[in-house]
């Protein structure tokens, strides 16, 4: 009777506060009914200072706003005047508010725990970012403060979305902003969030293009191992700076393969010339683990070091064949402009495999002039030699690799396969000088190469090439025969339909196959 008579009468929070009369504040929050006085009461418990009044004050405030009985507006209220307290266990009950289920009271939790620059608030925060409203995702701002909404909703992206694009699209954002208060929040992540939340705090670290990032990274990893450390490692190498050059060097001793790795595709990206020589020495020891060799062999192809070339071109004479065929694709992948020259000793070689090595590497490459070098060669003694080089000499588009090639087309002591793929090499090579001796070609005694003729003639379209190609089609050989059809399908004229029309009925069941193909695809 008496409380209810009570709440008749003004109540004076201000002195209540003043003299610390928790029991008093505490009555009016839990049984009084005009909002206002109760919201009054909240605000003064939250002012209550002093050893002992604190940790009381800040318990009444806790248990109004834990029960779900009481109105959302007041829970808010209470939890806002939470704030204000800041004793050693003030942290950990903001912490439980961002589990309840109404967004109100997390949004105020949130905001209530920018005041709270620990580690465990961070990470508690975050993970309260998984499933948020726009109304949480606006806490979230004020949390960071001086930080826009579009930002923090970046940083979640970055941080919670599952998916790698829209996570890198938002650390794009996160980089333009260059924002102090995010870069903080990171790096509080970074120290002790989840496994997951500490590699995608490292990404979104490692997209912000400023020095304030280097310090957090550096430290983290001190502290991380296995895929976070790669992780770590990868992130500290999207920062452009040279600075962190010895950083990876010192990666390239860790026990960890997958960072050893990480390591030296950062340190071929950043191009030091501080890193070469140990880079190298990798490359060079046979006693190295074959995969890390790889991909020290692959990183290094993205240099355009001369020193690094002569030290691919030194290992390619001594190592097993399938690491032979690596450095040559490095070799090929680093497209140094010296590269022909500096394999001409290595084509004096008397292995055969040392010169095939750099035929595959110059006519890959096929830098005009380059084919010159490698004429000599077609008259080596190894047959496998002169068989890649002439295959390989079909890459290149200058008159006088035609020429080279038509001088072993047109000499019968070659053979006729080593002529066939001259011719097909000619072919490839189409140059308008080459048609003449390839319509002589097509009399020639070895049904090879007047098939091999042949087939090349299909990449000249001109009116004289198809006449000659159709007086082929009655050529003694199936062979023969067959490669007409391919040349004058290749063609792909309609005059060409006249003498394919003629070959539909030929007494070969190849040769009628191949019309039949051929027409179907015109």
């Amino acid at each position: 009777m008496f409380k209810s008579l009570a709440q008749l009468f003004p109540v004076n929070t201000d002195k209540l506060e003043k003299n610390k009369d928790i029991d008093a504040l505490k009555n009016i929050l839990f049984t009084y009914k005009d909002d206002s006085k109760r919201i009054k009461a909240a605000y003064a418990l939250g002012r209550i200072s002093g050893e002992n009044y604190c940790e009381a004050a800040e318990n009444v405030l806790a248990e109004f706003a834990r029960d779900v009985a009481n109105s959302e507006h007041l829970r808010v209220h209470c939890i806002r005047s939470l704030e204000s307290q800041k004793t050693p266990s003030t942290e950990v009950i903001l912490i439980e508010f961002l589990k309840d289920p109404l967004e109100s009271i997390k949004s105020e939790a949130i905001r209530a725990l920018s005041e709270f620059k620990s580690i465990e608030v961070a990470c508690a925060v975050v993970e309260t970012l998984s499933d948020s409203s726009p109304k949480v995702l606006d806490a979230f701002s004020d949390f960071l403060s001086n930080v826009s909404p579009q930002i923090a909703s970046s940083l979640r992206e970055a941080l919670i979305n599952e998916n790698e694009a829209a996570r890198a699209k938002a650390c794009k954002d996160l980089n333009l902003a260059k924002s102090r208060e995010v870069i903080e929040f990171l790096s509080k992540l970074l120290a002790g969030g989840s496994d997951e939340i500490r590699k995608r705090a490292a990404f979104a670290l490692g997209s912000i293009d400023s020095d304030r990032v280097l310090g957090p990274l550096t430290m983290s990893l001190e502290r991380e191992k296995g895929d976070n450390l790669v992780a770590v490692y990868t992130a500290i190498g999207r920062i452009k700076t040279d600075k962190t050059v010895d950083i990876f060097l010192k990666g390239l001793e860790d026990s960890n393969p997958d960072v050893r790795s990480a390591c030296l595709y950062i340190l071929c990206e950043k191009k030091s010339d501080k890193a070469t020589p140990k880079l190298l020495s990798v490359l060079s020891n046979e006693n190295v683990d074959m995969d890390y060799r790889l991909a020290t062999l692959k990183a290094l192809s993205k240099t355009q070091n001369a020193t690094v070339l002569k030290t691919m071109i030194d290992n390619l004479q001594t190592a097993s064949e399938p690491f032979r065929t690596k450095i040559e694709e490095a070799i090929v992948d680093m497209g140094h402009p010296n590269t022909a020259d500096l394999l001409q000793p290595l084509l004096k070689s008397e292995d055969d495999k040392n010169r095939l090595s750099c035929i595959k590497i110059i006519t890959k490459l096929k830098r005009p002039g380059t084919a010159n070098s490698l004429f000599p060669l077609l008259k080596d003694p190894s047959s496998d030699v002169r068989k890649i080089l002439i295959i390989g000499l079909g890459a290149f588009t200058e008159p006088e690799v035609a020429e080279a090639l038509m001088d072993i087309a047109l000499d019968k002591s070659c053979g006729g396969q080593i002529r066939g793929l001259a011719i097909r090499s000619i072919g490839t090579i189409a140059h308008a000088s080459s048609i003449y001796n390839l319509f002589e070609l097509l009399k020639d005694d070895d049904e090879y190469v007047r098939g091999s003729a042949a087939f090349a003639l299909g990449n000249f379209s001109k009116p004289d090439v198809i006449d000659v190609l159709g007086g082929a089609i009655n050529d003694s050989s199936e062979l023969v025969r067959s490669m007409v059809v391919e040349a004058l399908g290749q063609i792909k004229d309609p005059k060409t339909l006249e003498y394919l029309k003629k070959t539909k009925d030929d007494p070969s069941e190849k040769v009628r196959a191949v019309t039949a193909r051929v027409l179907r695809n015109m």
